[in-house]
């Protein structure tokens, strides 16, 4: 929790002014951002059962006054780079990720999920058929949380309602770059519609079977698998070129190399600080990107320390 404490006193404000004689330690400033984080995922979730049963236009209500309370943590200050960042792996991540841009920048991380509220927010205008506005909101998520992978569905499939294909192939660009494994696999997925509504049908080929070959069974998307059944059953196609496609159209064949490249040096760096809480979810993302055994084992010998 101390370890945590820091990182959160580091981007949440000015350390020597919290910790100035008299005022609060720093495992009391994590305790207390992490009740506002908690509560405010608890609501979360609560209007997002209420939109997934129906009641849409009461969930938006709900989740407009959430964010407009919530929107007070924000400051009037050009000179912030504010946040919304997840309190785990994502703070070093987005760090050294966005290091060169960050010089001489003052970073601060809200203490509550604001692009999580976008979000929903988002995704419940879309559900109304409120396109631009679910837009606009998606977009600020966007800004929020660069790292999040949350906002890239609902955009992917208005920008394809729209056709509107440069901001579409853009959005799916940007997504292949994610952190996340699923991130990635969605990109390809939303990569192999893309190619089929221009009829490129063994180019979409291979992104669905690239999706299907890295995806559980049970966590397939059913748009994807039905794809797949299409090209391969019903137009009985062959699937083109997996990296020759990834080049025409400017996608890492893969988890992007940078990507991965900033995951090494994070779960590196917090291992030789000893935070063996970030070095372990840092080698566990590495693992799932890359389906590599080794860092699997250097993600379970984090969690041997941790246990320790």
């Amino acid at each position: 929790m101390a370890e945590q404490g820091s990182n959160l006193i580091k981007l949440f404000g000015d350390r020597e002014e919290l910790l100035r004689e008299g005022s609060f330690s720093e495992e009391e400033v994590a305790a207390v951002v992490a009740a506002l984080y908690r509560d405010a995922i608890n609501e979360i979730n609560e209007i997002d059962e209420m939109a997934s049963r129906g009641n849409e236009k009461k969930a938006l209500a709900r989740i407009r006054k959430l964010v407009e309370r919530n929107e007070g943590y924000l400051a009037d200050d050009a000179g912030l780079l504010q946040l919304s960042l997840g309190f785990n792996f994502e703070v070093p991540v987005f760090m050294r990720m966005y290091q060169d841009e960050l010089k001489g920048r003052q970073v601060v991380n809200l203490p509550v999920p604001l692009d999580l509220m976008y979000t929903l927010e988002g995704n419940i205008l879309q559900s109304l058929g409120r396109d631009d506005e679910a837009l606009e909101v998606l977009q600020k998520a966007r800004r929020m949380n660069p790292l999040s992978q949350l906002p890239f569905a609902p955009m992917n499939q208005i920008y394809m309602e729209k056709r509107d294909e440069e901001a579409w192939l853009r959005n799916i660009r940007e997504e292949a770059s994610s952190i996340y494994r699923d991130g990635v696999c969605e990109a390809f997925g939303e990569l192999a519609f893309y190619l089929g509504l221009h009829k490129e049908y063994e180019k979409a080929h291979a992104c669905v079977k690239y999706v299907l070959d890295r995806t559980l069974q049970q966590d397939v998307d059913d748009r994807y698998s039905d794809l797949y059944e299409f090209l391969d059953s019903h137009l009985e196609v062959e699937p083109a070129d997996f990296g020759a496609v990834c080049r025409e159209y400017g996608l890492p064949e893969g988890p992007d190399p940078k990507v991965i490249a900033v995951l090494q040096d994070v779960a590196h760096s917090s291992r030789m600080e000893e935070d063996w809480e970030t070095a372990q979810e840092t080698y566990e993302l590495l693992a799932e990107l890359t389906e590599s055994a080794e860092y699997q084992e250097e993600a379970e010998a984090m969690a041997a320390k941790l246990d320790d």
